[in-house]
């Protein structure tokens, strides 16, 4: 099985490093770990993998490179996740070094760390260590490194430490400190995201910067009832942050979620009738992107015709008028700027479906409290009347909006800012 990056990378948004575009200043981390969320200092985002990687350009034996992991992930604990300085001695690194390798030929912390610092991974004077930014591997870089991590895994003799340092990875990565910070840096509105225009000249054969099933969060959590996953869709690059390099054109797909759509249409609305009107006005949109295959564009049609189409999603009277609906739930869309409208014939309605700016988050967590409100307040799930609209949302958030975003980080085309805390020097 060949190593998957992306899914490495699954803590920090399966984002490569230079995908990450930030400046980190230094915080004083000496007399112990900070513990604050990352709302003004700078988290640690690089990690071992692009440590290991750049060693493998100066073909380090394996024991240098785990012995570099450890001392990477101990050194991101120590710091509570953060770029800060250090003591330059660390006993009690060294000693938690010295166990975690027990039983294995590795590097010990000092060697570890002058390797550390030949990368430019660290900076040590002769009272301070000091956490900064790495270089950032290119492809071919990785490639190579891929093919060496990959050999060093079929080695049996170093099951056991590998099981302990994929342990520690978890622990300080994917679902400790690391990932945390990363997180925090979404919740609190640190994160920018722009989308680049297609290379056509952009060729990854190897399947370097592919996307694998753990790279980003299930998307189950999109919408949880604790909020907990509001930026997940995206590997926590909220969406209302996401900028695009060139405008959507037709063609190019719409991009929102249908609760972000809901979000927009809800406001700041409180209360069952609002939230139904909401919905249905979500459940019509998702309903006309069918006709453009989720893509900016336009389409002729009839009010009927769109009321029979409403009608089966929403389980309404299959014999009764709904155009009056229809022509209501429009006028909401297009106050949002989602769709256009015009008339080229009596009996003709043109549709122009358009791209529009993400809901801001709040406006996000606004309508997922009044969603959650509706459901609990119900003896059963009243989404459970509704199979084919729940299916249909089902299907444009895998298959349009999550396969969208895998498919613009499977062509090198996101970059994120990581915007100054508030409050940050």
């Amino acid at each position: 099985m060949q190593r998957i990056f992306r899914d490495t990378w699954s803590w920090r948004g399966a984002l490569a490093l230079d995908e990450l575009e930030y400046e980190p200043r230094l915080v004083d981390a000496t007399h112990g770990p900070i513990d604050e969320p990352a709302v003004r200092h700078w988290p640690l985002l690089s990690s071992a993998t692009e440590l290991v990687t750049v060693l493998h350009g100066r073909s380090p034996a394996t024991e240098l490179s785990l012995g570099v992991s450890i001392a990477h992930f101990l050194l991101v604990e120590r710091t509570g996740g953060y770029h800060a300085i250090l003591p330059r001695s660390l006993p009690e690194l060294a000693r938690r070094h010295a166990a975690i390798s027990a039983g294995h030929d590795v590097a010990s912390l000092e060697a570890s760390l002058e390797a550390l610092e030949e990368i430019g991974a660290i900076e040590r004077t002769l009272g301070r260590l000091a956490l900064v930014r790495p270089p950032a591997p290119d492809r071919e870089a990785l490639r190579a490194a891929r093919i060496r991590m990959d050999e060093a895994e079929q080695r049996p003799e170093l099951a056991p430490l590998t099981r302990r340092i994929q342990r520690l990875s978890w622990e300080v990565g994917t679902d400790g400190i690391a990932g945390r910070r990363f997180r925090e840096l979404s919740r609190h509105g640190r994160l920018r995201a722009r989308l680049l225009a297609p290379d056509p000249a952009f060729r990854d054969p190897d399947g370097v910067y592919a996307v694998g099933p753990m790279a980003l969060p299930p998307l189950a959590l999109a919408l949880s009832p604790d909020g907990a996953g509001l930026n997940s869709l995206r590997g926590w690059v909220t969406a209302h942050g996401l900028e695009h390099e060139q405008p959507p054109a037709a063609g190019d797909p719409v991009g929102l979620a249908a609760f972000e759509v809901a979000a927009l249409l809800l406001g700041g609305g409180i209360g069952t009738n609002a939230l139904r009107r909401a919905k249905r006005g979500a459940a019509l949109w998702l309903a006309l992107l069918r006709h453009t295959d989720g893509r900016v564009g336009s389409f002729d049609s009839s009010t009927a015709a769109i009321a029979g189409e409403l009608a089966e999603l929403l389980n309404l009277a299959p014999d009764g008028d709904h155009r009056s609906t229809v022509a209501a739930l429009l006028g909401d869309l297009e106050r949002v700027g989602l769709v256009a409208t015009e008339r080229p014939a009596r009996k003709v309605l043109r549709i122009h479906l358009r791209a529009v700016a993400a809901p801001e988050d709040e406006r996000v967590r606004h309508f997922e409290r009044q969603w959650f409100a509706w459901r609990m307040g119900s003896p059963v799930d009243p989404t459970a009347a509704y199979p084919a609209l729940m299916a249909l949302g089902q299907e444009h958030l895998r298959d349009r909006v999550r396969g969208g975003w895998i498919a613009a980080l499977e062509q090198r085309r996101v970059r994120v800012r990581v915007l100054p805390g508030a409050g940050a020097a």
